[in-house]
């Protein structure tokens, strides 16, 4: 069977990313696990398959880092048609607080802001 070209780069794509190095630097990768174990967060593991299924995309990348007073996944997934959706999710709750979609030439074609007003810069 023949793959798409979409299916095939986002295929490559993922592979890249499992044989690179993890999707935290090692300092955020140990904030995320002091902060998992003081249960300040939700683990990337189980708010991952459910960005997945209502994107009905996959991880390519995801960050972890704080803004506007709260910690935050920055997570990038790739649909099966090489669409490009950044999701920035709120660790502690789960919450969905933006989302931003890519068309195949990277422009940006749609953004929402879910922030409330207890998200203001505070810093």
């Amino acid at each position: 069977m023949i793959r798409s070209l979409p299916s095939c780069f986002a295929s490559c794509l993922i592979s890249a990313f499992c044989l690179a190095t993890p999707a935290f630097a090692d300092e955020d990768h140990d904030f995320a696990r002091e902060a998992f174990a003081r249960g300040d967060i939700i683990s990337l593991a189980r708010i991952l398959p459910e960005l997945e299924a209502q994107f009905d995309a996959r991880l390519i990348d995801a960050e972890i880092e704080r803004e506007h007073g709260a910690i935050l996944y920055e997570i990038t997934l790739i649909s099966d048609s090489g669409r490009l959706i950044e999701v920035e999710v709120d660790a502690e709750t789960g919450d969905i607080l933006s989302e931003e979609d890519s068309d195949d030439d990277g422009r940006k074609k749609h953004r929402s802001e879910r922030y409330t007003d207890d998200h203001e810069d505070d810093d």
